[in-house]
């Protein structure tokens, strides 16, 4: 691609790719769709369709959630959203940037009213985690990516065992909540008192009810969210010159994650993807790219399949 009106390639979690560009007024838009070897795949295209279809449902002026600005389904299921700058929280908290009272305070009050407003949609989000979580400019958070595409298929189908808990999405919530918290310094009083409010065997509905009771009573306290780390570049303006690289994924034990990094790397290398499956299984699979672009890409999308992957060496040629 060149030309400033070019839109920038970002990679994000296979089966989907992704695209910054300018809207009205200068603001970034994410564009995804599904990548290329996944059109045809029909879990891939129901797994966007759905998550087109909830989000299609947020209104535009929702203070909490992030709406589609945009959506289709030609030539293959499309969606645009607000692109984050500030990244999300996940991205924060992988430099163990552990938020003080006050950014605790926001984090909850604005996760909560987005998850009365979910459920007041008629919808449950199913990933409400730290990687969908995104950090605005003004200091606060929106909850983004209701069911998300990714996540789902990555999950593939589900069968409940009877009698096992349902999880909620307040629940999927709290899970990830008690640690943070943990985390965060035990001398801020405002910790304390989150530390108090998830104390003991109490039920999901009763620890919801005391952190709604202590963001009532220490609003006052509240603070804007930190950014996170500075995100790697997009794209470099000026690409350094390609270098084929061999790409070492593996090993891998987990069938899911097995099978979708075979996939993909099928697409890659014309290897059959049984063979590519047992190569991962017993050791690691090799493919040789070109570096920077098509193997950083490939190095992202087996990464968040749970696959170890890095570059080994120089091609040989």
């Amino acid at each position: 691609m060149s030309g400033s009106s070019a839109p920038a390639a970002y990679p994000s979690d296979a089966p989907l790719a992704s695209e910054i560009t300018t809207g009205p007024g200068g603001f970034a838009r994410l564009r995804r769709t599904l990548d290329a070897p996944w059109r045809e795949d029909r879990r891939a295209r129901q797994a966007l369709a759905s998550e087109i279809e909830a989000n299609s449902r947020i209104p535009l002026n929702s203070e909490a959630l992030v709406p589609l600005l945009g959506a289709g389904d030609a030539p293959e299921p499309w969606l645009m959203r607000e692109f984050f700058e500030r990244g999300t929280l996940a991205h924060r908290l992988r430099a163990a940037a552990w938020p003080d009272g006050g950014e605790l305070l926001t984090l909850v009050s604005w996760m909560l009213a987005a998850l009365d407003e979910i459920e007041s949609l008629g919808l449950t989000h199913g990933d409400p985690s730290p990687a969908n979580l995104f950090l605005t400019a003004d200091g606060t958070v929106r909850l983004g990516d209701i069911r998300s595409a990714r996540a789902a298929f990555a999950a593939g189908p589900v069968t409940r065992k009877p009698g096992t808990e349902v999880r909620t999405d307040r629940g999927r919530f709290l899970r990830w909540l008690v640690p943070l918290v943990g985390r965060c310094d035990p001398q801020d009083p405002l910790v304390v008192a989150f530390t108090g409010a998830l104390a003991g065997g109490a039920t999901e509905e009763m620890k919801i009810l005391r952190l709604r009771r202590l963001i009532e009573e220490r609003e006052a306290d509240a603070g804007p969210v930190l950014s996170a780390p500075a995100r790697p570049a997009v794209r470099p303006a000026t690409p350094p010159e390609p270098v084929l690289v061999a790409v070492l994924a593996g090993p891998v034990l987990d069938e899911k994650a097995s099978y979708l990094a075979a996939k993909h790397l099928s697409a890659l290398s014309n290897r059959p993807v049984p063979d590519l499956r047992e190569a991962l299984r017993a050791g690691t699979a090799t493919v040789d790219l070109l570096y920077p672009g098509p193997a950083c890409d490939l190095i992202d999308r087996l990464v968040a399949f749970g696959v170890p992957a890095r570059v080994t060496e120089r091609a040989a040629g």
